[in-house]
């Protein structure tokens, strides 16, 4: 996110350094949301349907949406032209896409599941191979989005990843190391990277233009899914030695979702985000210390934010226990 709504690549030459490196970034983390979907499969196949899961991440979403709107006018009072009304119906105006598209998900998990569970692993596997040809071949060669995939930012692209996210769970137990899926994730990554640059060099060469390059920088590219279920498969089975880590780190994980909401709310992208180098010298390399103080400092806000949240939904569920009480 830093790196595409902060637009620093516009400020360098295509095949320079700095350039290059951006990219390089992109090419490592452009899978984050194909690695995302498969969790929610992966983790999920086997989870009964819970309203209430729903109902309090929609109550985060619309704190976070809402009162980041709000604070921002009371503190800087801007007449800014925003369009309120999006930030108080945060799904159906679509102020956080992947919430809008994952609720659509959630929703027709059970069907989902059932359809996990049930099937045969040959037809399973026959399936989904025949939807992701059919999505590249519309996409990538025939450049017609027939199945109105919209470049992997709709629920049909989250739901058909769930349902290889639960394949994987269900059927594919790994026999690799760690090392091997992590190469494995790294060479995908060099490929998107390299894509780009033979794209360029090869459009300048033959069309006397530069082209962007970015045909395998997409949540549908082969590369960009493989370098997913790779990741995925590396830290599956994963045991952390170190108690630190086995203390901490499932509370960060916890709050992910938060720190999305907080950095890419609308206000926060546009404000912030699209302006850091404006503050900051226009230098590449500031992107991973830049990136690493907004994850903590998200963090330490979502922290805060969630807890008063939780504890507010407990006062209902706490005189409600009151009154039961005999007198």
């Amino acid at each position: 996110h830093v790196i595409i709504h902060s637009s620093i690549t516009d400020n360098f030459k295509i095949f320079s350094l700095q350039y290059e490196f951006a990219h390089f970034l992109r090419a490592f983390t452009v899978l984050s949301v194909d690695c995302f979907a498969l969790i929610s499969g992966f983790v999920g196949v086997y989870n009964k349907f819970n309203i209430s899961k729903l109902v309090k991440l929609y109550i985060q979403v619309f704190t976070y949406s809402a009162g980041i709107f709000i604070l921002y006018k009371l503190l800087f009072n801007s007449s800014e032209d925003i369009e309120t009304i999006s930030f108080f119906f945060p799904i159906l105006k679509n102020t956080y896409w992947y919430f809008s598209a994952y609720i659509i998900v959630f929703l027709v998990s059970p069907l989902l599941n059932v359809i996990l569970l049930n099937i045969d692993k040959k037809q399973l596997i026959f399936t989904l191979s025949c939807l992701y040809l059919l999505f590249y071949f519309s996409t990538f060669i025939f450049k017609n989005d027939i199945y109105h995939l919209v470049g992997g930012y709709s629920a049909i692209w989250l739901i058909f990843l769930y349902l290889l996210g639960g394949s994987i769970k269900l059927y594919y137990q790994t026999q690799k190391t760690t090392l091997h899926y992590l190469l494995c994730f790294i060479l995908c990554c060099l490929f998107t990277f390299l894509s780009k640059i033979f794209i360029q060099i090869f459009s300048i060469k033959f069309l006397g233009k530069g082209l962007s390059g970015d045909l395998f920088y997409s949540y549908l590219s082969p590369s960009t899914l493989l370098g997913a279920i790779f990741l995925l498969s590396a830290f599956k089975n994963l045991n952390f030695k170190y108690n630190f880590l086995k203390k901490y780190l499932p509370k960060i994980s916890s709050l992910a979702f938060s720190i999305y909401l907080i950095h890419d709310h609308p206000i926060v992208r546009q404000q912030l985000i699209h302006n850091l180098f404006t503050f900051f010298p226009k230098n590449v390399l500031l992107i991973i210390p830049i990136s690493i103080a907004i994850f903590i400092a998200c963090l330490f806000i979502a922290y805060i934010i969630n807890h008063l949240i939780n504890f507010l939904l407990k006062i209902p569920e706490f005189y409600s226990t009151q009154r039961k009480k005999p007198l």
